[in-house]
């Protein structure tokens, strides 16, 4: 009687398992995708009409202000090996 319940408890969790992934899931992701901003269909960007042109130019104030984030500059000196003196080996 004991194996025939886990058997029943069995089939009954993996009918609703396969319910949910095939009619709930779904909804809760294209839900998800939604809220997160992302459109399923046609893109939101607007496609420039035939004839015109979209030119992207980098600002220099904003490149450089990527310069100015690339680290800081450290001064060095080179400095030149000891010669041995000839009596030394």
């Amino acid at each position: 009687m004991g194996l025939l319940k886990v058997i029943i408890i069995f089939l009954l969790v993996w009918y609703v398992m396969k319910l949910f992934v095939r009619y709930v899931a779904p909804k809760l992701f294209y839900h998800f995708l939604k809220k997160r901003g992302f459109d399923m269909g046609e893109s939101r960007r607007e496609r420039p009409k035939e004839g015109e042109m979209n030119i992207k130019v980098d600002h220099p104030e904003e490149t450089r202000k990527k310069m100015d984030d690339f680290g800081e500059y450290v001064d060095f000196e080179e400095i030149k090996p000891e010669q041995k003196k000839d009596n030394e080996k």
